[in-house]
């Protein structure tokens, strides 16, 4: 409870202005030993985006949760740290529970690039032996459509709403699609995949809300754990 630390409490709960104000609160986290675990929100306020990967940077190691700073996303490429950031971990937790996170020679499409879904996705499945084809913003139309019908997984994570539907759908039935993006639509939570028009061409997808969301957040709390233990940041 923050509320048993007030000089923390006073720090992080304050608005503030300025970059290098934000800049100071990372440092002082950094050394504070009550602190344990710190992440940005993003997206940031349009004047702090272009100090967005400074400020990821500036997160000592031990303590850079989601993983985001970099370092620990190679390192746990490279095996030489048990760390995934949160992202990645919720949907490989997800498909490890229901037996299909076996990647190894199957075709992934990565729908989105970004530093918390697209890339580190990416990383994860190559890692696990996984044919992955990357989508982004410069990618055509056709393109997105005929590499998402040659693929067995679909992730999805733009947050550009229904972006996938029927039409990036195979005939095979055996697709399997997590869907990572957020907004809403008609007043309520949305996802990038067109729910309705897919879920019954498809072997398994994920909904929104309810899907990956929860258990990215799990996977926030564990990476404190994990962090705390390999690092030995234990609270006091």
């Amino acid at each position: 409870d923050i509320s048993h630390f007030p000089e923390l409490k006073n720090r992080t709960q304050k608005k503030y202005s300025e970059v290098n104000q934000i800049f100071e609160l990372i440092s002082f986290l950094n050394e504070d030993e009550k602190c344990i675990g710190i992440m940005i929100q993003l997206p940031l306020p349009d004047s702090f985006s272009e100090y967005k990967l400074n400020l990821l940077q500036s997160i000592r190691e031990d303590k850079d949760i989601d993983g985001l700073g970099g370092s620990l996303i190679g390192k746990g490429f490279c095996d030489m740290i048990d760390f995934s950031p949160a992202t990645p971990k919720a949907v490989f937790t997800l498909l490890d529970s229901y037996q299909l996170g076996d990647l190894k020679g199957k075709r992934v499409a990565i729908i989105g690039q970004s530093i918390i879904v697209g890339k580190p996705l990416a990383l994860e499945a190559i890692k696990r032996g996984a044919i992955v084809q990357c989508f982004d913003i410069s990618s055509t139309p056709e393109e997105l459509e005929e590499g998402c019908k040659n693929a067995e997984y679909l992730f999805c994570g733009t947050g550009v709403i229904d972006i996938i539907n029927e039409k990036h759908i195979n005939n095979k039935g055996d697709q399997i699609l997590i869907d990572i993006g957020y907004g809403h639509k008609e007043g309520k939570p949305a996802g990038d995949i067109d729910f309705e028009s897919v879920k019954d061409k498809i072997k398994h997808i994920t909904p929104v809300p309810g899907g990956v969301g929860p258990l990215t957040i799990a996977s926030l709390f564990d990476n404190v754990i994990i962090l705390a233990k390999q690092f030995g940041n234990i609270l006091k």
